[in-house]
Formats: C-alpha cells, structure tokens, sequence
C-alpha cells in the first residue's frame, strides 16, 4: 500500500474510530447485553486496524527522516479515547455477570432455605404422628 493510499486509509479509518466512539454512551444507555458485547467488538476491532495503519504511515514517514513525534501522539491520543470506551464496556459487562452471578446465588440460597423449610415441616409432622 502505497503512503498516499496508506495515509488515506488511515484517515478514514480515524473517523471511523471517532463515531464508533461517539456511540458508545447511547449503547450503554440502553443496557443491553449482546449489543454492548458487539460494540465493544467493534471497537477493538477499528482500533486494531487504526494501529496497523499508523504503523505502516509512520514506517513510511521514518523512511523519508520525518519527525513523527507530534503526528503519532496525536493518533495516540485518539486510541487512548476509544480504549477507555472499551473499558466502559468491558466494566459494563463485568457488573451485568456479577450481578447474574449474585441473583442466581441468592435464587439457591433461598431455595435451599424453602427445603430445609419443608424438611422441617415433613419432620414435624412425622413426629407428631
């Protein structure tokens, strides 16, 4: 890929990455796992292809003795935005198993109270037999 096309890609690509960013508080709002999960996909895959863009621009950049020092923090900068909407998700998805994990706990605990509750009843009325 030539730089040209390289850098375009790479552009278009940082778009890409800024809406998907944008959306990420409205999928949030709307509390719903699987498309929660898919978002968070989406942007790992989008950074994932930002970085491998940049490197390819950058290596390009460092073979005509660019200083790509302000350039790659810049996109940096963008990564690190859209990572921390992955962690958004990821500790949205976190809480919604924990919280699955907490009922279903408490879903068997009060079944085994209802049990020993019915154990104890059948034993009553045994003895009183």
């Amino acid at each position: 890929m030539s730089e040209t096309n390289a850098s375009t890609a790479l552009e278009t690509k940082l778009v890409q990455l800024q809406l998907t960013t944008k959306r990420t508080d409205g999928i949030l709002a709307k509390s719903e796992e699987e498309p929660i999960a898919r978002h968070q996909g989406t942007l790992r895959t989008v950074i994932g292809e930002v970085d491998k863009l940049r490197l390819t621009v950058e290596a390009e950049k460092l073979g005509r003795k660019e200083d790509t020092t302000e350039w790659s923090e810049e996109i940096d900068t963008k990564i690190s935005e859209a990572d921390s909407h992955v962690r958004l998700t990821k500790e949205w998805l976190a809480e919604k198993k924990r919280k699955l994990e907490e009922m279903e706990n408490d879903e068997k605990i009060k079944f085994e109270q209802e049990k020993r509750q019915a154990v104890s009843c059948l034993s009553s009325e045994i003895k009183s037999t």
